[in-house]
């Protein structure tokens, strides 16, 4: 079966993913750049004015990613990359380059074209593909709190009701949703999980903190409620373990308070990805206290070093952090913040607890919803079945 992935960012995601999928199909991916360079994540690409449209040599796609993710990926998949004009859908400049690169996919007579992530150039790659058998998995089918755009979504409603094209989801729950949302019937949407992003063991860890500390990572947001862990942390009264909040943005409300806080560690900066591997490795768990969520690189992040998780109890998320099995829950409700605190602290008291926590996720990561065997097997009969 030859798959085509067309990646629109998510590339932790679509890098462990595809290294798992590669066994069962003949696999290319392609990402989608514009502007010679790109920055999400784990991947930082830097193209050339001389680099063709559609980069397809092996030497040059070496050059341009970096050696983590090229030894990562070996030969499991072929790699490609779409070296766009502009990220404007309505740039005239990409209406030749999208009808080129169509060409060049439906010369290569792929059976299944799988998009991955949000983008409006998924339509005309949508109409002018043969394929009869595309699907989308969309990672957030509608904006979080604070970060509303309604063109965006306009334009994932229009994408999702395409005849041809169906969407998956990570989660149960967000396959029923999303199906409700964009009033679609319930097997136009498919669930496939996603497995731990394991792709983070191809980097060696950088130790940034030396001390005990639980840890919050990722991009600073209003909905991912850094001021409730803030606040619930800074309650406790106890002094060898820190708190470290790691991850680039705008805080929304008065840090300095916890600035002075000495428990309190605060790294406002673009995490680089062996940091990032470092600080998840040496902490002792994870906590994302999010007001609202889809679905969570963090939670799939954290488990690829069997981390337990503290989450809120979002719909979704408890499919994957089970209580007292894989983390702990608390309610998402006006006390939040006594509630996390005091979960916070019985973790803390206990290294019996988090210890039976981090072999269950080793279990579950083996023989569980999130083990990538089980996550591949399903993803093929998907594929056979459209």
């Amino acid at each position: 079966m030859k798959v085509l992935i067309i990646a629109f960012g998510h590339p932790d995601n679509v890098f462990s993913l595809s290294h798992h999928l590669s066994k069962k199909v003949d696999l290319t991916v392609l990402f989608c750049v514009s502007n010679k360079q790109y920055q999400d994540g784990i991947l930082e690409i830097q193209l050339k004015e001389s680099d063709p449209l559609l980069i397809r040599d092996k030497n040059r796609i070496k050059e341009i990613f970096p050696h983590n993710i090229n030894s990562y990926i070996g030969s499991d998949f072929r790699l490609w990359v779409f070296n766009q004009k502009s990220k404007k859908i309505f740039d005239r400049r990409n209406w030749l380059d999208i009808y080129k690169l169509n060409r060049i996919i439906n010369k290569e007579d792929f059976k299944i074209i799988h998009y991955n992530g949000a983008s409006g150039f998924i339509l005309p790659l949508y109409y002018l593909n043969k394929s009869k058998s595309q699907f989308w998995t969309l990672h957030d089918y509608k904006a979080h709190s604070g970060e509303e755009n309604k063109l965006s979504e306009r334009v994932n409603r229009f994408i999702a009701r395409r005849k041809k094209l169906t969407i998956i989801q990570h989660y149960e729950n967000l396959k029923n949703e999303v199906a409700q949302y964009f009033n679609l019937s319930n097997d136009k949407v498919k669930l496939l999980r996603s497995g731990p992003l394991d792709i983070l063991n191809a980097y060696s860890p950088e130790v940034l903190i030396k001390e005990k500390y639980i840890l919050f990572f990722g991009r600073i947001s209003k909905y991912k409620g850094v001021d409730i862990l803030l606040e619930a942390f800074s309650r406790i009264n106890q002094k060898d373990t820190k708190l470290v909040i790691a991850g680039k943005g705008n805080y929304w409300f008065d840090i300095s308070k916890y600035e002075s806080n000495e428990n309190i560690i605060l790294i406002n900066r673009y995490i680089q990805t062996d940091e990032l591997v470092g600080l998840i490795q040496n902490s002792l768990f994870v906590v994302t206290p999010y007001r609202d969520a889809t679905h969570s690189a963090v939670i799939m992040s954290a488990f690829v070093f069997n981390k337990p998780v503290v989450s809120t109890n979002l719909n979704g998320i408890t499919e994957v952090v089970r209580h007292n099995y894989t983390g702990l829950l608390y309610s998402n409700s006006e006390n939040s913040v006594e509630d996390l605190q005091g979960i916070i602290e019985g973790l803390l008291s206990s290294e019996e607890v988090v210890l039976k926590l981090t072999e269950n996720i080793k279990r579950e990561k083996k023989e569980g919803v999130i083990s990538w065997s089980t996550i591949i097997e399903n993803y093929i009969e998907v594929y056979k079945g459209n």
